[in-house]
């Protein structure tokens, strides 16, 4: 309650948050302690709630009143979603993210993770290049076969030299034994960014059926740094659905049901932390306003 109090986030009685009035109670005539000790009461069920849906991807405990870091978690794709999710709200972070940047392939990396515990296996492609592979296009094509272990189809006539990532942030298999076979795999598109409208259409499946032996059903989906439907006029599920042409959506709270902490690539962390770190600075703090 003290932290709310000090935070600014809870309004003094009389006082209005315009649109938020109704969700902190700070319209009404109770007494500002009592806003604080609901507020806070709701802040823990929803902690306690996502800590049964999340289990070890969730790095928070919570008993009766008390919220703590569990002693094992190293809580780095979780916050750097976190601080891009509340960045999206503040000018200063608004456009963090950026495609085809440092930022964009931390983003990407966050999403290989939480889709290989979502699906069981995955592979980041997205531009610029994982540090120890190819240049060239095509031997490119042939380094993600070999690590998803699909044969690679015939690439003559099919691709050139400024193909980049053909649209393919991330591809990953769902996978049930040994073989990739009679599974599913899923086309991954990255929408962050200010334009992160105009990747919903976003990858390409007839850019890619013929470049691998694939022998499953392709589908398309689109990753979002920020849980949709937190507020009133935020996008839902399915406006993107809609609007990315029938993806599957894979926003924060979806990502994170990955346990993307569990499967990070490990030589990645620490430039996540930083990334992070360094962000989470610019968020306005009432504090020290």
């Amino acid at each position: 309650m003290e932290e709310l109090q000090a935070s600014g986030l809870v309004a003094a009685p009389g006082e209005s948050f315009g649109e938020d009035v109704d969700e902190f109670g700070s319209g009404s005539d109770e007494r500002l302690d009592d806003s604080l000790e609901r507020l806070a009461d709701d802040i823990l069920a929803e902690c306690r709630r996502r800590e049964t849906q999340l289990t070890n991807g969730y790095p928070f405990q919570v008993t009766t009143d008390l919220l703590s870091v569990r002693a094992e978690a190293e809580p780095d794709s979780y916050a750097f979603l976190l601080v891009s999710d509340l960045g999206h709200h503040f000018s200063e972070l608004k456009d963090a993210l950026k495609p085809d940047t440092h930022s964009g392939m931390l983003m990407e990396k966050v999403v290989e993770a939480a889709t290989r515990g979502i699906f069981g296996r995955s592979q980041r492609f997205g531009w610029p290049r994982e540090h120890e592979w190819p240049t060239p296009i095509k031997k490119r094509v042939k380094r993600l076969a070999k690590e998803l272990e699909v044969p690679v189809d015939s690439l003559k006539h099919k691709v050139v030299p400024v193909d980049n990532d053909r649209t393919l942030d991330v591809v990953a298999i769902m996978t049930f034994d040994d073989t990739h076979e009679a599974s599913l795999i899923v086309l991954i598109q990255c929408a962050a960014g200010q334009n992160w409208k105009s990747k919903l259409g976003d990858p390409s499946i007839s850019a890619w059926d013929n470049l691998l032996q694939w022998q499953s059903p392709i589908v398309r989906a689109v990753a979002l740094p920020w849980r949709l439907g937190g507020r009133r006029s935020d996008w839902t599920y399915g406006r993107v659905y809609s609007m990315s042409n029938h993806a599957m959506v894979l926003d924060r709270p979806r990502l994170l049901a990955g346990q993307p902490d569990v499967h990070l690539d490990a030589r990645i962390r620490p430039e996540l932390k930083q990334w992070w770190e360094s962000a989470i600075t610019k968020i306005p703090d009432a504090r020290h306003a």
